[in-house]
């Protein structure tokens, strides 16, 4: 057998693959996935999302927050 003839399908198969993959929705934002980077180079992996969340970053910019940088939702006051 000739190692460059299965290399190049090799190759041809991890191409569509890629590209299969890359064309899925994220389950995060419904963006292609493609889109994204994934960072694997810490012990926790994070998934960028390159498509911000419709308010979600304004949203509780100016809210007060606990000692772990934790939003602190005030609830509102039971009406009798």
């Amino acid at each position: 057998m000739n190692p460059d003839v299965n290399a190049k399908s090799s190759e041809g198969e991890l191409r569509a693959l890629a590209q299969q993959l890359g064309a899925q929705a994220c389950p995060v934002c419904g963006s292609a996935m493609r889109e994204h980077f994934i960072d694997h180079s810490t012990k926790n992996t994070i998934l960028n999302c390159p498509v911000p969340h419709p308010g979600a970053w304004d949203r509780d910019a100016f809210e007060p927050v606990n000692e772990l940088g934790m939003v602190i939702h005030t609830k509102p006051p039971l009406q009798h």
